[in-house]
């Protein structure tokens, strides 16, 4: 793993730690989490609507946005993520999961 990838997860962790109590053993399994690093431009759409994922996202720098397209094809925010979050997280539970880090 390179320092770019353990600065993404121990942002993640850091983002987990502030609502929940991890243990060394959490932490350590968390670090070590396989992944890789994309750099996704502004205005990019990087999970077309509908498509199906097998990884998260990790949000490093920026603001990622989630919506929904209605018949008329007008769109609606579902949710925003910041610095730290996991789009996707449900991905994960795959058995071909991993996570990547979005710049």
């Amino acid at each position: 793993m390179n320092d770019l990838q353990t600065s993404a997860l121990q942002l993640f962790v850091k983002r987990l730690a502030s609502r929940s109590i991890l243990t060394d053993d959490e932490v350590g399994a968390l670090l070590a989490l396989k992944g890789q690093i994309k750099r996704v431009a502004a205005h990019t759409d990087f999970v077309r609507l509908g498509e199906r994922v097998d990884h998260s996202s990790l949000v490093v720098k920026g603001l990622v946005g989630r919506f929904g397209q209605n018949s008329d094809g007008a769109r609606q925010i579902t949710c925003l993520h910041v610095p730290g979050d996991m789009a996707d997280l449900p991905s994960v539970v795959s058995p071909k999961s991993g996570w990547r880090s979005l710049r």
